[in-house]
């Protein structure tokens, strides 16, 4: 399997038809931090409500589904799961107004040798997806990024998004605190910031960023997400 073939096919596909899209998830994470296995492409684009059902049938004439109730889960779940051509899983989420549209101004567009211009989601908006995420590896993620990119961060643009998202009650840590706290090359250890911290989630207790098959009836209500603190300072 080829991912970036199968990134490049999505990318035409959507450029053919003027959606705005970045590229997430691991292929991302190879650009911005530390790379690891992946092996789908995930993808966000942002359509228009009244243009949301062409665009999805479009989707399914050119993708393959990889389930029965394909366009039904889509239009509900605001995701579309489909393959490429060479048989590479896509996912592509449905992008909603708010921080999303926010996101796609600070999209960038890289060259990659097989696939050639893609764009992908900002660094800082990576660590805000994986922050709401909140997994294991995506606290390793969130690390390799601010390791690999460290002053090149606009951390005040994840700090606004984060408290927006989580109403945590006091403001995150400086710059300073947070990416002179990481160790300056990966595999020597986790960094001291690592903390507990309780937390409001946004009101019906559901993420604006949490779509997606496998987090489709995810509630968050009562939880604790520690990703959170790793970039807070006490």
């Amino acid at each position: 399997m080829n991912l970036l073939q199968a990134a490049a096919d999505i990318a035409e596909f959507l450029e053919n038809r003027r959606v705005r899209y970045f590229v997430i998830g691991g292929l991302a994470l190879q650009h911005w931090g530390e790379p690891r296995l992946t092996g789908d492409v995930d993808i966000t684009v942002l359509v228009a409500e009244e243009e949301l059902e062409p665009f999805v049938d479009a989707a399914f004439l050119r993708f393959s589904p990889r389930i029965s109730d394909a366009q039904e889960f889509a239009l509900r779940h605001r995701v579309l799961l489909v393959q490429a051509r060479n048989g590479v899983p896509i996912d592509i989420s449905l992008g909603i107004p708010g921080y999303e549209e926010e996101a796609f101004q600070r999209a960038v567009e890289v060259k990659f040798p097989e696939a050639g211009k893609l764009r992908l989601i900002g660094a800082e908006d990576l660590i805000i997806h994986k922050c709401v995420a909140g997994r294991p590896r995506d606290a390793e993620d969130v690390e390799g990024i601010l390791i690999r990119q460290r002053l090149r961060l606009d951390l005040s643009v994840v700090r606004e998004w984060l408290t927006r998202f989580r109403g945590y009650p006091r403001p995150f840590g400086t710059l300073r605190e947070i990416a002179g706290a990481c160790p300056p090359r990966a595999g020597q250890g986790r960094g001291p910031i690592m903390t507990e911290g309780p937390g409001k989630l946004p009101e019906g207790g559901r993420w604006p960023l949490a779509r997606g098959r496998h987090r489709r009836d995810q509630k968050c209500s009562g939880k604790r997400w520690p990703i959170f603190s790793r970039l807070v300072a006490r």
